[in-house]
């Protein structure tokens, strides 16, 4: 039963990487220095559902405060009620939602698609962003209703820098993969993965493309046991692409 469970999550993580590159990558790119975002910028993806591509949503953000600190934004969805978002410096965020869409059972430690916090804060991306550079920590995560925690280990890497197409026009970004493995063991399924990729354009310092998976293994399908069978579970597949932006008041760069 380990052997396959490694096995389906290689061919988890081997399906994940091939499905998002692009089509080249360089390594001989200059480091790309920590953004400085400032009140006024703002910015709206558009939310597509990765397995089909159709649109499923748009977020609006807008900077309201920006320092040493970091970064204080206004986020609304889908026109709905605005919320706040914090981000510590390099866009690294404060809080977040548990992976989502993943097949519902048993007791999650923490329900898929919940609303959480970090701490520290989760380290998307870490400046200067430079070839080959990476990155690995420990961080706790709190689901923002009911208060229980559980740990998750962060890495990230730089991939390489490219063109990335989105909505918003084509632009020459640096690509990064986090890797999100949350420590909430259960006896009928293995801890759940995420995936994240985002590409970070230095022309404007914000992240242009943002693809989002997960999944974990089940133990209990076919009943379980030494007789049964394990079976690998996919959460949703979030891509948010750039629509448009206006930094300082300026008009939307396409």
């Amino acid at each position: 039963m380990r052997a396959r469970k490694h096995l389906l999550f290689a061919l988890a993580a081997a399906i994940l990487a091939g499905g998002c590159a692009p089509l080249a990558l360089r390594q001989d790119f200059a480091p790309a220095p920590a953004p400085g975002p400032a009140p006024g910028d703002r910015w709206a993806y558009q939310v597509v559902n990765g397995y089909n591509r159709l649109p499923v949503g748009r977020i609006d953000l807008e900077v309201l405060t920006a320092g040493a600190d970091g970064t204080e934004v206004r986020m609304t969805r889908d026109a709905g009620r605005p919320e706040i978002r914090r981000f510590a410096p390099g866009w690294n965020p404060l809080s977040g939602h548990m992976a989502p869409g993943l097949p519902q059972g048993h007791n999650n430690a923490i329900a898929t698609g919940a609303a959480v916090a970090y701490a520290p804060a989760l380290p998307a991306l870490r400046f200067p962003l430079e070839p080959g550079s990476g990155w690995a920590s420990r961080i706790s995560v709190t689901d923002a209703a009911s208060g229980r925690a559980i740990e998750a280990d962060v890495s990230g890497k730089v991939l390489g820098r490219g063109e990335v197409e989105t909505p918003a026009g084509r632009f020459d970004a640096i690509r990064v993969r986090q890797d999100i493995y949350y420590r909430d063991f259960a006896w009928w399924r293995t801890p759940i993965q995420e995936w994240r990729f985002e590409w970070y354009a230095p022309e404007l310092g914000i992240v242009v493309r943002r693809e989002i998976r997960s999944s974990y293994i089940d133990l209990t399908r076919g009943g379980g046991g030494a007789g049964g069978t394990a079976e690998l579970m996919y959460g949703d597949y979030v891509v948010e692409e750039l629509l448009e932006q206006a930094l300082r008041g300026s008009s939307p760069k396409r």
